[in-house]
């Protein structure tokens, strides 16, 4: 067994992105001790939570997700309740487009965003969108929903606010240490199985994002991972940088 893995913790969280990260910080903060996470790579955020567009959007066809997203976007920009943990907001604004069957969903997802405390969005038909950002000329779209709170994150700073929190607050974080299985007594969770060897512990978070079935050793997990693609590109003469 490596020795800074420990045989027991009251919570073991499996994966070191930002779900298990944030977990890790909120548990903490909560007074839960004893809280162990366990990242399989080598490196924190290796996967998805490195390797995305860095957006902080409120506004989602769910509304619960809205809601949700709202009250994150709040945290993230809330440097006073991370002492020491600054992030970087860049408040570029942004703008949804929407046609068809999708429209119904976004504006009550905007009416639910309005009652979630001073957010400010606006509806724009088809001609004034095209107004705000000329290369939306050719696209094929009825209007749009402007949000001028929403932004890009340092992603980088906000991954280990949460991480340093959660290690200040007395979590352990191993990286390099992968949970091969969940261990269970019945329908009673026991503990977890690492490369390194057994952690006994009466409640896992599986953290584990596009490995999260493969985790939890359950059949029927409802999980599905899914592709996500970015382009990234030199300066382009043509984008103004003011557009959202």
């Amino acid at each position: 067994m490596r020795s800074d893995l420990p045989p027991t913790a009251d919570i073991t969280i499996i994966g070191g992105g930002f779900a298990g990260a944030s977990t890790a910080a909120a548990l903490v903060r909560a007074n839960c001790k004893n809280v162990l996470l366990l990242e399989a790579e080598p490196q924190f955020g290796m996967h998805a939570t490195g390797l995305n567009a860095a957006m902080a959007r409120h506004l989602d066809q769910d509304p619960t997700i809205t809601r949700m997203a709202a009250a994150g976007i709040a945290s993230i920009r809330d440097d006073e309740a991370w002492p020491g943990h600054p992030v970087d907001f860049g408040n570029s604004g942004s703008l949804l487009l929407f046609s068809g069957a999708g429209q119904e969903a976004l504006l009550a997802a905007a009416d639910a965003l309005a009652t979630t405390g001073p957010i400010r969005f606006r509806g724009l038909d088809r001609a004034a969108a095209v107004a705000r950002v000329s290369v939306l000329q050719d696209a094929d779209f009825a209007g749009a929903i402007e949000t001028p709170g929403d932004g890009v994150v340092d992603i980088h700073a906000l991954l280990w606010r949460y991480l340093n929190s959660a290690r200040e607050g007395g979590a352990r974080l191993l990286p390099g240490c992968p949970v091969r299985e969940i261990l269970r007594q019945g329908d009673r969770v026991t503990g977890v199985r690492t490369d390194m060897g057994d952690v006994s512990c009466p409640v896992v978070v599986n953290a584990a994002g596009a490995w999260a079935n493969r985790v939890s050793g359950l059949p029927d997990l409802p999980m599905k991972p899914f592709r996500r693609h970015l382009m990234v590109t030199p300066p382009l003469p043509w984008v103004d940088p003011r557009w959202p």
